[in-house]
């Protein structure tokens, strides 16, 4: 059994400075829009909330990347064994469909 076990993942974004807070939480909602979603700017993005947690203004989601299917990996092994996990996220960042999308851009697996 690993003990005191950080699993990190991050996201690459091409921004010179970018700022990012951190919020550590389980997770209470994560889902993925289809590339048949109407929203044509959402198509296979996926979205995360925190279970008990609220991130910055203007931030009430933070989005996930077609691409950064690492990421996704990381956060359903952390849903699937109810595992705590510390994000990092900038709310300069906002999803291409709504204000209140903020980009994840990093992610580490809590060990128990």
């Amino acid at each position: 059994m690993l003990k005191n076990t950080v699993i990190t993942g991050l996201l690459l974004l091409s921004l010179n400075v970018l700022a990012e807070n951190p919020i550590t939480g389980k997770i209470k909602i994560l889902h993925t829009n289809s590339v048949s979603s109407t929203n044509a700017l959402a198509r296979g993005y996926s979205e995360l909330q925190l279970l008990n947690k609220s991130f910055d203004a203007p931030c009430g989601w933070l989005f996930i990347k077609p691409e950064d299917r690492n990421v996704l990996s990381l956060l359903l092994s952390a849903q699937a064994q109810n595992r705590e996990v510390k994000v990092y996220y900038s709310p300069s960042i906002s999803a291409p469909w709504a204000q209140g999308s903020c980009a994840l851009t990093g992610v580490q697996i809590i060990s128990k």
